[in-house]
C-alpha cells in the first residue's frame, strides 16, 4: 500500500498504540497518532487522514463523543472510521453502525486482522457516510 495513505490511530493504551503503529507502518501506511478525543479531532482536521482507527474508551472526549463531533463537521463527517475496542457486547456493534462506523474490530487483534480491515476499508469506493448518531 502506498505511503500516501494516511491513517490517524487514536488509542490511549501505549502497548496497543505501539503495536498498531508498527503494524500499519510495516504495511506501508503513513501513521499519525492521538491518545485522547480532543487531540484526535485536532489531528484529523490538520492531517486530513484517509481513515481513522478509533478506540471508544478514551480520556477526555470518548470515542462516541468524537463520532458525534465528526458528524457535525463538514471536513470530518465522511472520514471512514474503524472502531477498535475491547467492548464486545451485543449492543455496541449496532450502535457503531448507526453512528456511521465503517468497520468494528474487537481487541485483542492480530496484525493480519488489523491490516485486512484497513485494506478492506481503503479498497471501497469513497461514499458519503450516513449521518452519525452516537
Amino acid at each position: 500500500m502506498s505511503t500516501q495513505q494516511k491513517i490517524l490511530l487514536v488509542e490511549d493504551d501505549p502497548d496497543l498504540l505501539r503495536f498498531a503503529d508498527v503494524t500499519l507502518r510495516l504495511g506501508g501506511y503513513r501513521v499519525y497518532t492521538a491518545t485522547d478525543g480532543l487531540s484526535a479531532l485536532s489531528a484529523a482536521r490538520k492531517v486530513r487522514p484517509t481513515m481513522m482507527l478509533l478506540d471508544l474508551r478514551l480520556p477526555g472526549l470518548d470515542g462516541w463523543q468524537v463520532l458525534a463531533v465528526m458528524a457535525e463537521d463538514p471536513v470530518l463527517r465522511d472520514l471512514p472510521v474503524i472502531v477498535v475496542t475491547a467492548t464486545a457486547d451485543a449492543g455496541s456493534r449496532p450502535l457503531t453502525e448507526a453512528a456511521g462506523v465503517t468497520e468494528y474490530l474487537v481487541k485483542p487483534l492480530s496484525a493480519d486482522a488489523l491490516l485486512a480491515a484497513v485494506e478492506r476499508v481503503l479498497s471501497r469506493p469513497r461514499q458519503r457516510v450516513p449521518k452519525r448518531r452516537p
